[in-house]
């Protein structure tokens, strides 16, 4: 049995905190604590906290290096497996990864991990970039898009609901995790046409004229998340960002976290209301899963200043299923669900398993896909015809 240094120790007691989604700002008292150490040993090991987290970043890079040299070899011998499926496994394995990277890194993009292996000699992204680092070409690159985040859905799903027989299988969640995103979920329904796409895409554009502006607080709200992490946001900072003394936030909420709920709920509640008004328009299965791809594309590129905040919140604890119980929009959400789902018009193949991470990518497949392209500047043209790519791919793969 091997025996782990203390250095080891602390770094894996930290990442113990990461293994459910814990957003939380998190001491060297309490990783010292968990170890069995005083606060004090840990800086025998480690200068300070951002030491230890640049050494919890490497050790992430280093598994996953590790497991994509495994991977290249395998699949140059003639694997039958691919990398979709060693990946899954992988992460699956290590939802710390992710749950650390998204509470400490609040820009992280997709671009950082694949240009960073790719310098490591890893071959299988060579085509994906040129040598700048800029993506060679729109379509491949939102197609690597819509997989991570697919993949992330999956890996979410796993990680918070999988059955005991799922979690026993790894592997064979894995290979299903595979199939549907590069076959798509193959439903016996007929793909929209481009005329009926771009009608829908009007009826969301001219929809999202009439959604209330983003509430001034909110947005900066927005600002210090992009910065700083959720671990910067402070009734303080929050307060100095909009020119305000923070006595006015004290008097109104407790915590920060009731501040930062009551935030979320009023945001939640305007696009919620905008998603109800244009499914009222939609015509069938196809067309419901069609305009919650738009409809949130749209909300997001006129709304692109909030756009970091959202999907850094989006992972935090304030969008787990415990807390999401007493959620003031939980009914509405109740009723989008119903009535993509639950209206009689849904395929009788559609996999149950997959409705939960369906739903969770019409918001979340909108929102990386226009934050990674806005980043690299592609045009307003790229942007609207997502929505119909990310449609094409979940109903009938990246193959």
């Amino acid at each position: 049995m091997e025996v782990l240094s203390t250095k080891e120790k602390i770094i894996q007691a930290a990442f113990s905190f990461y293994k459910d989604y814990h957003f939380e700002r998190i001491s060297l008292s309490q990783i010292a604590a968990k170890v069995g150490i005083s606060k004090a040993a840990i800086f025998k090991h480690f200068k300070n906290k951002d030491d230890l987290l640049a050494c919890m970043e490497e050790k992430v890079f280093a598994g996953i290096m590790r497991m994509l040299e495994q991977v290249q070899k395998k699949i140059d011998s003639g694997d039958d497996k691919d990398l979709l499926f060693y990946i899954t496994v992988y992460l699956c394995q290590h939802i710390e990864y992710i749950n650390f990277f998204n509470s400490v890194n609040a820009t992280f993009t997709f671009d950082e991990f694949i240009l960073k292996f790719r310098e490591q000699g890893i071959a299988m992204f060579n085509s994906l970039f040129t040598d700048t680092g800029s993506p060679t070409n729109v379509d491949s690159y939102r197609i690597m898009l819509y997989i991570a985040v697919m993949l992330l859905e999956f890996i979410h799903r796993f990680s918070l609901s999988a059955t005991a027989s799922e979690k026993a299988g790894i592997e064979s969640y894995a290979r299903k995790a595979g199939d549907i995103i590069s076959r798509g979920l193959c439903l016996n329904e007929e793909r929209l046409t481009e005329e009926r796409i771009g009608q829908l895409d009007t009826i969301c554009i001219e929809s999202v004229e009439n959604v209330p502006p983003v509430d001034e607080t909110f947005k900066a709200l927005a600002k210090i998340v992009e910065k700083s992490g959720y671990e910067g946001v402070t009734m303080e900072a929050l307060a100095g960002e909009l020119g305000m003394a923070k006595s006015s936030f004290y008097s109104t909420y407790k915590s920060k976290e009731e501040m930062i709920f009551s935030l979320l709920r009023k945001e939640h509640a305007k696009i919620l209301d905008f998603f109800l008004c244009v499914l009222e328009k939609a015509e069938s299965f196809s067309e419901k899963i069609y305009v919650m791809y738009s409809s949130c594309m749209n909300y997001f590129y006129r709304h692109s200043e909030i756009l970091e905040a959202c999907k850094y919140l989006r992972f935090s604890s304030f969008m787990n299923k415990q807390h999401m119980e007493d959620f003031p929009c939980k009914d509405v959400i109740g009723r989008i669900w119903s009535i993509i789902f639950l209206q009689g018009d849904c395929p009788s193949e559609f996999p149950d398993f997959m409705k939960e991470i369906v739903f969770e990518s019409f918001f979340l497949e909108p929102v990386y896909i226009l934050l990674h392209f806005l980043k690299h500047g592609f045009s307003e043209k790229d942007i609207r015809e997502s929505p119909a790519k990310i449609y094409e791919m979940l109903c009938f793969g990246t193959n």
